[in-house]
């Protein structure tokens, strides 16, 4: 059986976008999620110190700058190339954010954070700019 054309493009569009929210929805339900990391980049023996705070969050800004751009990709699939969608992908991004952190309130060992909340809106917003700027090159 054959898919038709429309809607594996549609596929297309929406299956990164339902992967990059799945990939946030797990590592938010993990109460430690950066154990898979080498402990040599958290225990001070190397010249550059990191924290796993900081980790945690470029964690939520790629993850979100990811899908910033996943969802405007999605949004523009079939319509003209507007700051009405540059807004609304904002809107669902920043939308799922709010959800993430009431997620991370049933998780023992996190938190809802605020701070989390404007690192996830920036890589949102950067996300979506890039794609943005991407499709009015291409065009």
């Amino acid at each position: 059986m054959k898919l038709n054309n429309s809607f594996s493009k549609f596929l297309s569009r929406w299956l990164p976008v339902i992967g990059s929210m799945g990939i946030i929805f797990i590592s938010s339900a993990d109460y430690n999620p950066y154990r898979w990391l080498p402990a040599q980049w958290f225990d001070g023996s190397r010249s550059v110190h990191i924290s796993t705070e900081e980790v945690g969050q470029l964690g939520h800004f790629m993850e979100f700058a990811l899908l910033g751009y996943t969802v405007f990709r999605a949004v523009v699939w079939q319509q003209s190339k507007s700051y009405k969608l540059i807004l609304v992908s904002i809107a669902f991004c920043f939308g799922f954010a709010i959800s993430d952190e009431i997620h991370q309130l049933f998780v023992p060992g996190r938190a809802f954070q605020i701070q989390d909340l404007l690192i996830d809106g920036t890589g949102t917003l950067v996300g979506v700019l890039l794609k943005y700027m991407r499709t009015r090159f291409e065009s």
